[in-house]
């Protein structure tokens, strides 16, 4: 088991099955074949991917290829932070134009304007060059964007996935405390935690749907696209609504003096 405070092990019994996930008795999912946390809709190879882009310093770079250009003279990388193009190396000292990285020395004094792009448009290797390496950090800010806005989405769904689980043991009290004071049988109850645990399992499918969309939308049609995205968002909606039935609607259940069955059973069919 991959929960680093539980030490057992899971046995596959029954080789002729193809299990893909499984739950330890902690409570823990895990992929049977990778040994990473549960990760359907996507496969092994991009689960892994995803955790390393998290914890290694792999997005820490692309910020740096996004934001940041090296020095020309000693490579240390600079974050433009004001709009004028003259920038000056805190490491070397060195002073440079920001738009093409020639020495500031060589320019004209134009109030800060870059004077050598006006004197090169007509030299063709040097407008490569140029138009290069902008094209390069357009990439890279716009991959940054496109990740920041999968990952956001994904760790709120894992954030709430905790959450879910905590609700989960609040309804098991809850459960105990309207079987104890209101007299509900307790088979009438247990759609309290049936309820909490398809939250949860919501909440798993749905963190990782927006790694399958990082990976995967690149390769399907507009329609797919589409699809995926309103599907994405059905089960986002159903599962909001859902978690606040189950998290507000039940406490107003618990009065002891409110003997009126109605509501709850009301409640109970919704």
């Amino acid at each position: 088991c991959p929960n680093p405070k539980c030490d057992v092990c899971c046995e596959r019994s029954d080789l002729s099955v193809n299990v893909v996930e499984v739950e330890c008795k902690c409570g823990t999912d895990f992929c049977f074949k990778c040994g990473e946390l549960a990760h359907k809709p996507i496969d092994c190879e991009e689960a892994k991917h995803w955790i390393a882009k998290e914890t290694d310093e792999s997005e820490n770079t692309l910020w740096l290829k996004a934001n940041t250009k090296n020095c020309p003279k000693c490579e240390h990388p600079i974050e433009k932070n004001q709009g004028c193009n003259v920038m000056q190396c805190l490491s070397c000292k060195h002073d440079f134009c920001w738009l093409c990285l020639v020495d500031w020395r060589l320019h004209q004094d134009v109030h800060g304007q870059c004077s050598i792009l006006n004197q090169q448009k007509n030299n063709a290797e040097f407008m490569k060059q140029f138009e290069s390496q902008e094209q390069m950090q357009a990439r890279s800010q716009h991959e940054l964007t496109r990740y920041m806005f999968h990952y956001e989405r994904y760790n709120n769904h894992d954030c709430s996935l905790k959450l879910a689980k905590e609700q989960l043991v609040k309804a098991e009290k809850k459960q105990e405390g309207l079987s104890r004071f209101k007299g509900y049988p307790i088979g009438e109850l247990s759609f309290l935690t049936e309820g909490c645990q398809t939250v949860i399992e919501c909440h798993k499918l749905l963190k990782w749907t927006y790694v399958y969309g990082y990976y995967r939308t690149k390769t399907l049609s507009e329609i797919q696209q589409e699809l995926f995205q309103q599907w994405q968002g059905d089960l986002e909606k159903f599962c909001d609504n859902l978690h606040y039935y189950v998290d507000h609607n039940c406490a107003k259940f618990m009065d002891p003096y409110n003997t009126n069955m109605s509501p709850f059973y009301r409640f109970k069919s919704e």
